[in-house]
């Protein structure tokens, strides 16, 4: 570990990471879909090309695919807490501050995507056949849709990931992304251990480097807590949710079958 933390903040830093991934690993859903994956053959060395699929068996693929999607964002999202501390060096041409702020970023850019995903779940299980998943009205307006609890489910969703949905958006599309609490750290990192050698007394340069290893080593303390918290919060819904697509595959896929 790089970063300079004693051992109260070791502690501190101890916060368990949620395992929300594994909402869909145990799931009756994400069983049975797995289930119909390998009765198709999908994961065989030879299988066929999705032209040669029947509709039973494109539909089985696609909806393993979407479920697959919003259960790979959690785990990059659990990956991402995990690795918050895991500087690689100076020779990763990045230094621990930008590592640590780039980590953040993709935190919110998995979170704040779940939305997308469960609306591409949607509209796999449903079968809606929207080339455009982004379309809410065309999915969740659907009468099919509309007769199930789902839209009830995905509003919990929209929701539980609104920070960081507009965090995602600072992100990706305004880049004035602000991490709340580390502009001290954020200006210490702009001098450079260049700059710094500069100082002309030695003790200045070794308690500039302590204390601004400290900061960021508690920033990290504060941000892996608040992650955490906000994971939980954004898996709350998905359980209820996947469970109201259940039936709705049941039974498309006995139509189909």
């Amino acid at each position: 570990m790089v970063l300079l933390m004693n051992k109260s903040a070791k502690q501190k830093a101890a916060t368990p990471i949620p395992n929300v991934h594994s909402i869909f690993d145990a799931h009756p859903l994400t069983k049975m879909v797995m289930e119909d994956c390998i009765k198709f053959g999908f994961f065989k060395k030879d299988r066929p090309t999705e032209r040669e699929y029947s509709e039973a068996e494109y539909y089985a693929l696609w909806a393993f695919k979407s479920l697959i999607s919003i259960r790979e964002c959690f785990r990059e999202a659990e990956l991402s807490i995990r690795v918050l501390n895991n500087y690689p060096g100076q020779s990763s041409g990045v230094t621990s501050f930008q590592y640590f702020y780039f980590t953040v970023q993709n935190f919110y850019i998995r979170i704040g995507s779940l939305d997308d995903r469960a609306l591409w779940a949607v509209n796999n299980v449903f079968h809606l056949g929207n080339k455009k998943i982004t379309a809410r009205e065309a999915i969740i307006n659907n009468v099919h849709v509309q007769r199930t609890p789902v839209p009830s489910h995905f509003k919990l969703i929209e929701k539980a990931i609104q920070l960081a949905k507009t965090h995602r958006n600072e992100v990706l599309h305004r880049g004035n992304f602000q991490l709340e609490g580390a502009v001290r750290a954020e200006l210490m990192y702009i001098l450079t251990d260049e700059m710094i050698e500069r100082f002309e007394a030695p003790a200045m340069r070794r308690n500039f480097k302590y204390f601004r290893s400290k900061e960021l080593a508690d920033l990290y303390v504060e941000i892996k807590k608040r992650l955490c918290r906000e994971l939980e919060s954004a898996s709350a819904p998905f359980p209820e949710f996947v469970q109201s697509l259940t039936q709705t595959y049941t039974r498309m896929r006995a139509r189909l079958s």
